[in-house]
């Protein structure tokens, strides 16, 4: 299995006392910490056979911490393309790039990433959200209308020669789990706009006209059956003309996504989009 590495290293004089500090964190908290919380910044969709990219972030509303080990799995419906560290492991060090810094991608597996600061113990990664830790690029390879999840794990992956937790490091050396919140996206195999019923290029009233007439007068129905569920419910009924002429009428709730622009469907269901004329 391939590896591919990504690693900075503080010059190695200074490697037994890095050692040192690793091996003294022994005491880990077994429970799920709300104080620290892992993330991802993904989207909820994307086209099957497209690449798109995804964040792995860290919130420390509890403390700054002197390091961490994620560990990122992923199942067979995604692959990954490439995998680097963020902007955290580049400036936490007083804005300079930690002491000791390793990010390794498997693919069909997954990603794991080790941090320490700073050896000295000069500078840790401050109180705040959304610290940037790990970007990845995955491949989408499951079929429309099936989905995936982005999860942190504990894991060792083929060809690795260590088992790999996730955990954050306080400064005082005690290892704690975070809550880790997992990414679920949907995979489809095209693209259009809620809302554009009648094949206009636009969202207007005849749009909420031409589902009304679908609906109770035997009109034809559009060719994006996706399209005409203007509330994302999973079927098409009367409330989605009248949503549809709320928000355009009434200033109410906006059709669902994707929407003003087109993209693709953010949730699994069984109306599908046979074909869709260009977007807008």
């Amino acid at each position: 299995m391939a590896t591919h590495r990504q690693s900075s290293l503080f010059p190695i004089i200074l490697l037994p006392a890095a050692l040192i500090l690793v091996l003294g964190f022994t005491t880990i908290s077994r429970a799920q910490n709300p104080g620290f919380t892992l993330h991802f910044d993904a989207v909820d969709a994307v086209l099957t056979g497209s690449t798109f990219s995804v964040r792995a972030l860290l919130d420390n509303p509890a403390g700054d911490l002197a390091g961490w080990s994620v560990v990122i799995c992923h199942d067979a419906n995604i692959d990954i393309v490439s995998a680097e560290a963020g902007s955290a492991p580049a400036t936490a060090n007083g804005g300079s790039p930690a002491d000791f810094s390793q990010t390794f991608f498997f693919p069909g597996e997954g990603v794991r990433q080790g941090v320490i600061v700073s050896f000295p113990g000069l500078n840790e990664l401050p109180i705040s959200s959304d610290h940037e830790l790990v970007l990845i690029e995955y491949i989408a390879l499951g079929a429309s209308g099936t989905d995936t999840t982005i999860e942190f794990c504990s894991f060792i992956f083929s060809g690795d020669n260590a088992y790999s937790t996730t955990i954050v490091i306080e400064t005082t050396g005690i290892a704690i789990i975070p809550t880790m919140v997992p990414a679920q996206i949907f995979f489809s195999d095209g693209l259009f706009l809620r809302g554009e019923i009648n094949g206009d290029i636009s969202v207007n009233i005849a749009d909420a006209l031409f589902l009304l007439t679908q609906l109770f007068s035997g009109g034809p129905a559009g060719t994006c059956a996706d399209a005409s569920d203007v509330n994302d419910d999973g079927s098409v009924n009367l409330a989605d003309p009248i949503r549809l002429l709320a928000y355009l009428f009434s200033g109410g709730e906006v059709p669902d996504a994707p929407f003003p622009a087109c993209g693709v469907d953010p949730t699994a269901d069984m109306l599908g989009c046979v074909s869709f004329g260009a977007c807008p």
